[in-house]
């Protein structure tokens, strides 16, 4: 025969359990007043989606601060864009192209030194071959170092391609009252503009276009 295992009663299970629920509403309630409320998930949202500046807010302040004159006419008006994936795509094989060149220019360097030491053993004619062999190393590696000097110019600039930017061109007198135009591209960070130099601008024309 199966043993029949005593249960509690039914009446003192509903109290135990009526105990528990009230304990558990008395914790809930006090935790919704002293713990920390959570922005809603829809105030998250709005303020992510928050647009960003277009950047003609900073620029015409920069002007005011900056020009000679605080009168000018707005020509024509690019807005703010991001330039980050921009940035990173020129960039890149850049900076695979340096990698490379870095390692042809060792193995260059490490032939000429080869040559070099094999010249002091050499006899006449093997020396004059050597010779010849490490002036067209030396010319190989000048071609080199010139790549690798250009490659950083290059990097220069394009790492100075800003998060974002926008271009102006405008209108504005000098300091002897003569009208002047002026295209200027300008970095957008922080709430303020600052004027990128000529070379980064150049490399940006693209992505104002005329």
């Amino acid at each position: 025969m199966t043993p029949v295992i005593p249960s509690r009663s039914a009446s003192r299970r509903s109290v135990s359990l009526a105990v528990f629920l009230i304990a558990v509403a008395a914790a809930l309630a006090v935790g919704w007043y002293v713990l920390p409320r959570r922005e809603a998930p829809a105030n998250i949202a709005q303020r992510a989606a928050a647009p960003r500046s277009d950047g003609y807010k900073e620029v015409s302040a920069w002007m005011k601060e900056n020009l000679d004159s605080p009168e000018w006419d707005k020509v024509r008006w690019w807005p703010s864009i991001s330039l980050v994936e921009k940035r990173d795509d020129l960039m890149r094989p850049l900076e695979e192209r340096r990698k490379t060149n870095s390692a042809e220019m060792t193995e260059v360097k490490e032939k000429f030194d080869d040559v070099q030491r094999r010249i002091n053993t050499a006899g006449i004619s093997d020396a004059e071959k050597l010779l010849d062999e490490m002036k067209s190393l030396q010319a190989l590696y000048e071609e080199d170092r010139k790549i690798a000097e250009y490659l950083v110019k290059i990097l220069n600039v394009y790492s100075s391609i800003p998060d974002s930017a926008c271009r102006m061109k405008f209108r504005t007198k000098n300091r002897a009252g003569a009208s002047e135009l002026r295209d200027t591209f300008f970095e957008i960070s922080k709430g303020r503009a600052k004027p990128l130099g000529d070379a980064t601008a150049k490399a940006l024309l693209s992505e104002f276009p005329e």
